[in-house]
């Protein structure tokens, strides 16, 4: 091939590379002022990244890959309850081997950024651990959290979401047909009752529209969480949620 030619082609290659880079820089920006907008709207404490909120809770989608970091942390109190948002952001790696023009095997390791965003609300006790995935990731979330796969009174559900728990009965108790049919409107979304938080995450990046989402979402599991569990749970239902604290515990 003609060296002109192929000095061409790198350049185009290039600026393609670059316009692209340009381009997802700019997407960024405006989904960034796009977000702090709907903060400031709604009353939202947003911070660019505090990692304590990396580490505080236990289970899927945490504790996978490397260098975690919690960003576009988002913090507030609505009707009595804490809320938490922010994009989970984890690392993984991979080695990848090429051979050079002369035949030398070159191996490198390459590294992929992953974004989860996560909304949680803030329960006045620990109930659970009551996990929903969707059926395609049950497995690997089954065996990080422990529990035992849960059949609901919906067929169709049970098609579509895995639900697993410590106590199958608290499962169903939580999973009252209203609540099933407001799930199966977020298929996509991952749900866990556990550690004194209701907690949703789905892929992505955080952004104001998906947080009021996944907060409704939430807000319809807990509110219809039975009395008689929060009472066996050492709740009274009459009373307000705690708070969230401003800190990562």
């Amino acid at each position: 091939m003609d060296s002109s030619l192929l000095v061409a082609l790198a350049v185009l290659g290039l600026a393609v590379v670059v316009a692209l880079g340009v381009l997802a820089y700019r997407r960024e920006q405006a989904r960034e002022q796009a977000l702090r907008a709907w903060a400031a709207a709604g009353g939202w404490q947003l911070v660019d990244e505090d990692d304590r909120w990396s580490q505080a809770f236990g289970g899927p989608p945490f504790g996978v890959g490397e260098d975690p970091r919690a960003q576009d942390v988002c913090t507030g109190t609505r009707g009595g309850y804490g809320e938490l948002a922010f994009t989970y952001r984890y690392a993984t790696y991979r080695t990848v081997t090429s051979t050079g023009p002369n035949g030398q095997m070159t191996t490198t390791r390459q590294r992929e950024e992953h974004d989860v965003q996560v909304v949680a609300m803030r329960l006045p006790v620990v109930i659970g651990p009551v996990q929903v995935v969707p059926e395609g990731l049950g497995q690997r979330f089954v065996t990080a959290l422990g529990g035992q796969d849960v059949e609901i009174e919906h067929a169709d559900f049970n098609r579509r979401q895995r639900v697993t728990a410590a106590s199958p009965k608290l499962a169903t108790d939580l999973l009252s047909p209203r609540v099933v049919e407001q799930l199966l409107t977020h298929e996509d979304v991952s749900l866990r009752v556990a550690e004194g938080w209701a907690l949703a995450w789905t892929p992505g990046r955080l952004s104001g529209p998906g947080v009021d989402e996944r907060l409704a979402m939430l807000r319809a599991v807990v509110d219809g969480i039975p009395r008689f569990v929060w009472l066996d749970h050492g709740h009274d239902p009459g009373t307000l949620a705690s708070p969230l604290r401003k800190e990562a515990p």
